[in-house]
C-alpha cells in the first residue's frame, strides 16, 4: 500500500521472519526493538514471554514512567503463555500481574541467584541446574543469569534440555552466539573494555562497576545516538566525574550524535572532556594517556561499539 512506510526495524523483522521460516529453525528468540504493545515482532504468538527489565528509555515512545513504560512491555504477554519478569520494582510488578491476570497467563518472577563474580567470569554455585560458571562477568549478569533459569526451568516441560547443556551454553556464550560488547575486554595494558549499555538502567550497572575498578586512571569514551534523551544518563556520570577523563566520540551512522555537539552538552552539565568525532582515534588516545596500569571503558551506542576496530591485544 503506498500510504505504508514501515520502518527499517519493521521491514528488517519482517525478513527475519521470512528467513526463520524458509530455514525452517526449531527455535527462534525474538527481541522487541522498542517497547512491546504496538512492536513488530508482537505479531507472534511465543511458547514464554520475557521481560528483562524496566529503565527510563525511549521516553518519548513509551512514557516518562516506570509504570508507563511498564503497560508498553507487558503488551508482549499473551493469552494463556506463561510470562517470565526478570526485574521489578513494587509499581511494575502490579502492572505484569494485573495484564497476566487478564490474559490468563501464568507469571514467575525471577528469584534472585547467587553468584561470585570473578576475573574469569561469575560463578553460581546453587541453581536448579547445580553449580554453573558463567563466561560473562560483572554484578549485572547476576540478573541476566536469575532471570535466563526462570525462563530454562519453564522451557524444560517442552525441551529436552539437561543440566549439561546449560552448564556448556553459559561457560560458552560468545563462541556460541558472538555475542560481543557486554563488559568484553578488548585488550590489555591498559585494560579496555566495551559495552553496548545505552539507557539509564545500563549505566547504572556500569558505573558501579567503574566505581569498583581498582585502577587509579580511569578513562570513558562514550557516543550516543542524537535522538537519546541524556539526562539521566548525565545525572549518573557526574557521580564519577571526579575520577575518570571523558572522551567524547560519535557513532558513524546517520543518527550518531555529534562528539563536539556532545561535549558542549557534557560541559554545561558540570562534564568536561576531549572531543574525538571518530571513536577509534579517541581510543587510541585514551589508552596512551591511560598506562599499561590505566583503565578504558568504552560505551554509549551499539553503533559506537561496531565502530571499533582492533585496539591492541588481548591476554
Amino acid at each position: 500500500h503506498p500510504e505504508i512506510t514501515p520502518s527499517f526495524f519493521e521491514l528488517t523483522s519482517t525478513m527475519a521472519f521470512e528467513y526463520f521460516a524458509l530455514q525452517k529453525v526449531d527455535v527462534a528468540i525474538i527481541e522487541t526493538g522498542l517497547g512491546g504493545r504496538l512492536d513488530s515482532t508482537n505479531i507472534i504468538t511465543p511458547i514464554l514471554s520475557v521481560i528483562t527489565n524496566i529503565s527510563l528509555d525511549h521516553t518519548a515512545q513509551l512514557g516518562c514512567t516506570y509504570t508507563a513504560i511498564a503497560h508498553e512491555k507487558a503488551g508482549i504477554i499473551k493469552p494463556g503463555v506463561p510470562v517470565v519478569i526478570g526485574e521489578w520494582r513494587d509499581d511494575t510488578a502490579d502492572v505484569f500481574r494485573e495484564t497476566a491476570s487478564k490474559t490468563g497467563s501464568p507469571i514467575h518472577f525471577a528469584p534472585q541467584v547467587e553468584g561470585m563474580v570473578t576475573e574469569d567470569g561469575n560463578i553460581y554455585p546453587d541453581t536448579p541446574f547445580g553449580t554453573v560458571n558463567g563466561e560473562l562477568k560483572g554484578e549485572c549478569q547476576l540478573r541476566n543469569a536469575a532471570t535466563i533459569f526462570t525462563a530454562v526451568k519453564l522451557l524444560q516441560s517442552q525441551f529436552n534440555i539437561t543440566n549439561e547443556a546449560v552448564s556448556r551454553g553459559m561457560a560458552n556464550v560468545t563462541g556460541l552466539t558472538h555475542l560481543f560488547g557486554r563488559w568484553s575486554t578488548i585488550a590489555e595494558n591498559p585494560l579496555t573494555i566495551c559495552d553496548t549499555g545505552h539507557n539509564q538502567g545500563g549505566w547504572e550497572l556500569m558505573i558501579r562497576e567503574i566505581k569498583n575498578t581498582r585502577s587509579s586512571n580511569k578513562h570513558i569514551v562514550i557516543g550516543f545516538v542524537a535522538d537519546k534523551d541524556l539526562t539521566h544518563i548525565f545525572e549518573l556520570l557526574g557521580e564519577i566525574k571526579g575520577e575518570v577523563t571523558f572522551w567524547f566520540s560519535s557513532p558513524s551512522c546517520q543518527r550518531g550524535l555529534d562528539a563536539d555537539t556532545l561535549c558542549d552538552f557534557a560541559s554545561k552539565n558540570g562534564i568536561y572532556g576531549n572531543s574525538e568525532q571518530d571513536v577509534n582515534t579517541a581510543v587510541t588516545k585514551a589508552r596512551a594517556a591511560a598506562g599499561k596500569d590505566g583503565f578504558i571503558l568504552i560505551a554509549g551506542s551499539n553503533f559506537l561499539i561496531a565502530d571499533l576496530k582492533n585496539v591492541g591485544t588481548k591476554g
